[in-house]
C-alpha cells in the first residue's frame, strides 16, 4: 500500500501546505499538494487507514481529493492494487516495504502507481 501524507492546511501555500478550501467548493475545485513517504504492508482484513473512500478514476490527486473532503482531518491517504483508495491519520502499522514493491498502475493514469 503506498502512503501519502496530506498536510494540514494553512493560509499560505508551500510546498509542504495544502490550500485551504472554501466551504462551498466542490470536489474538483480542491487543489492539495501532499508528500510521498512510500511504499507500506497492510493486512487486507485490517487496514492500516480504515476508511475506504470510492473513486471514478483511481489517481494519487483522486485519492488525496476523496479524503479530503470526507474528513478535513485525515492526514493520510493510501491506494492499494491500483483501484483502491484508503484514509486516516496515522499510518505504518505493519511497517514500510521498499519502494519498488509498489508497482502497480493506478487504473485512472498509467504514469502513476497505486500499490
Amino acid at each position: 500500500m503506498k502512503r501519502t501524507e496530506i498536510p494540514l492546511s494553512n493560509k499560505t501555500n508551500t510546498a509542504n501546505e495544502s490550500s485551504s478550501a472554501k466551504p462551498d467548493e466542490s470536489k474538483e475545485d480542491i487543489s492539495l499538494l501532499y508528500q510521498k513517504l512510500g511504499c507500506f504492508k497492510d493486512d487486507a482484513s485490517n487496514h492500516d487507514l480504515k476508511t475506504k473512500v470510492d473513486l471514478k478514476r483511481t489517481t494519487q490527486e483522486n485519492c488525496a481529493k476523496a479524503c479530503a473532503m470526507e474528513d478535513k482531518s485525515f492526514s493520510y491517504f493510501a491506494l492499494q492494487n491500483g483501484t483502491s483508495c484508503y484514509c486516516g491519520k496515522d499510518h505504518g502499522k505493519y511497517g514500510k516495504l521498499p519502494d519498488d514493491s509498489c508497482n502497480i498502475k493506478c487504473d485512472g493514469n498509467e504514469a502513476e502507481n497505486c500499490r
